[in-house]
């Protein structure tokens, strides 16, 4: 039977062992090499996290800026579903978001500002530029 340990649990057997060793509580009776498992645990933990969950957790942390989890309920369950996946992959529980009181796609939205008809007949034979600037100065 195999039993695999998340990075998190092989940290806590290694710190229970070196304790234990420290105070005198681990007997050596020949059917355990301490220093074997000290040796595996400590090498195994020195490795770096494997590329994929760094990448998982990059795009997590962009997920979960304010503008992108709390911009909608679309978007809130998109962080909480990477959370999950980072969460397994890491061995922890995962900690989701609530919902916020408001979400920014419900701020009230500006009517469009359209031109007059004056507006329309004097800008008729201007440069687009210049009719956009107009647009964009009554919208803003």
């Amino acid at each position: 039977m195999t039993i695999t340990l998340t990075r998190r649990e092989a940290q806590q057997v290694l710190e229970c062992m070196e304790t234990a060793i420290k105070a005198g509580d681990w007997v050596v009776d020949g059917a355990c090499d301490p220093d074997f498992i000290l040796y595996m645990l400590r090498t195994r933990l020195a490795q770096p996290e494997p590329e994929p969950l760094i990448k998982m957790k990059e795009l997590l942390e962009v997920q979960g800026r304010d503008g992108n989890w709390n911009l909608d309920p679309y978007m809130q369950g998109m962080y909480n579903g990477m959370e999950l996946i980072v969460a397994l992959a890491e061995g922890r529980d995962p900690v989701f978001r609530k919902a916020p009181e408001n979400w920014l796609s419900a701020q009230p939205q500006r009517e469009w500002q359209g031109l007059t008809d004056e507006e329309a007949a004097e800008l008729c034979h201007s440069p687009i530029a210049v009719i956009e600037a107009l647009l964009k100065e009554k919208n803003t």
